[in-house]
């Protein structure tokens, strides 16, 4: 349920209320696997919330990665290391520390397979090429058509979810489409895209996708220097 609920968008607010209950639970049940996976999306939401000093690492009350991924990587816990990962990458993205959310995309792609058939598998390929393409002015010529091959391979896989389940997939798969035109400078199809990726969000009601969306469409506005336009789509991100 927490899993579920904090990657639709749920209020985090409420969300983080409704996990300390379930923590209390795993205790008693002594349901160890539940509770440290219940304390990774605890601290991911505490880290959103702003109660961290390192927005990108999960460090603090609820969960220390430093601490705990070790005992995980010794019982070979592949599906609790993903997701440690994932949470990495999406976190680190978030936060604008591009390079560190590239390198927890390569981690989290090497236990991929302890969680296949879950919604984490398309969301990891959704910020996979995210993160490649908010590098892709800082690397080199070689490594770019490197990034635009990935980014290809994941819209494939992105485009079939989002022809089975719109409601979940479309407005990721328009957003992705919508940072790949600006990094190859199609500036219209960049416009367009991040305003049907913001519309099908808002439609089916995934909040974090919708401010997403919003934030990306403001700093591209922000970059080609329409500070109207980039002022409006922040104001509707905040």
């Amino acid at each position: 349920y927490a899993m579920h609920a904090y990657l639709v968008g749920k209020d985090l607010t409420t969300l983080e209320r409704e996990i300390a209950v379930y923590t209390e639970s795993f205790l008693q049940l002594k349901q160890e696997a539940s509770l440290h996976l219940n304390h990774i999306y605890w601290q991911a939401i505490l880290n959103l919330r702003g109660y961290t000093e390192n927005g990108h690492r999960l460090l603090g009350d609820a969960y220390n990665e430093e601490v705990m991924l070790p005992i995980h990587q010794q019982a070979q816990a592949r599906g609790i290391i993903f997701q440690v990962y994932i949470h990495k990458l999406i976190l680190s993205y978030l936060f604008q520390k591009y390079a560190e959310a590239f390198e927890n995309a390569n981690l989290a792609e090497k236990y991929i397979d302890a969680v296949i058939g879950s919604m984490l598998v398309p969301l990891f390929h959704y910020y996979d090429s995210l993160a490649r393409l908010a590098q892709f002015a800082n690397v080199a010529p070689s490594e770019k058509r490197q990034i635009l091959k990935r980014v290809a391979t994941n819209q494939q896989k992105m485009k079939t979810w989002a022809t089975h389940a719109p409601m979940n997939y479309l407005h990721k798969y328009y957003l992705v489409e919508a940072e790949r035109a600006r990094v190859l400078q199609q500036d219209g199809d960049a416009r367009e895209w991040y305003d049907r990726a913001i519309n099908l969000a808002q439609q089916h009601e995934y909040l974090n996708d919708e401010a997403l969306a919003y934030e990306l469409a403001g700093t591209f506005y922000f970059a080609k220097k329409h500070r109207q336009f980039a002022q409006l789509y922040l104001r509707e991100a905040h």
